[in-house]
């Protein structure tokens, strides 16, 4: 499920009509328009339409509950607007069927050794062990140790 507080309600859900797919997010709600997007560094976005490929999560605009903009942080709002659509900070993909799969978020990555890494990776990977009941990874400063 996909309820964000700048869009002001659920916009992706598993609903009583559709067949329930454990651990994705379900499918956009009626009247919302969501898509996986890719940002480029000129400022444009390419929608991605190959199934189950990570990418940004992109709500079309035009809700009656999205949100007006960040209180002091005019720049901030603009930026969340990209070529006609609103960038949730949501990193996902979508299967074939339409299913969204959350991934993690934009602002959550860890650098290692030059790569970027999300949490939800590390502890995706841990939990498969079956030792682990439970995972949590956060990033700790560098102290060149």
């Amino acid at each position: 499920m996909l309820n964000e507080t700048e869009t002001g309600g659920i916009m992706i859900a598993n609903y009583r009509t559709m067949e329930i797919r454990l651990g994705s997010m379900g499918r956009p709600v009626p009247g919302i328009e969501a898509a996986i997007v890719r940002r480029h560094e000129d400022g444009t976005v390419e929608l991605i339409d190959k199934p189950n490929v990570d990418g940004d999560l992109a709500l079309k605009p035009g809700w009656r509950s999205m949100f007006r903009g960040y209180l002091h942080d005019e720049a901030r709002y603009q930026k969340c607007f990209v070529d006609g659509w609103y960038i949730t900070g949501d990193l996902a993909m979508r299967d074939a069927d339409g299913y969204f799969w959350f991934v993690g978020r934009e602002d959550d990555i860890i650098k290692t050794s030059g790569h970027m890494v999300g949490p939800f990776e590390v502890e995706s990977v841990l939990m498969e062990h079956p030792a682990v009941a439970e995972a949590g990874v956060i990033q700790t400063p560098s102290h060149g140790w």
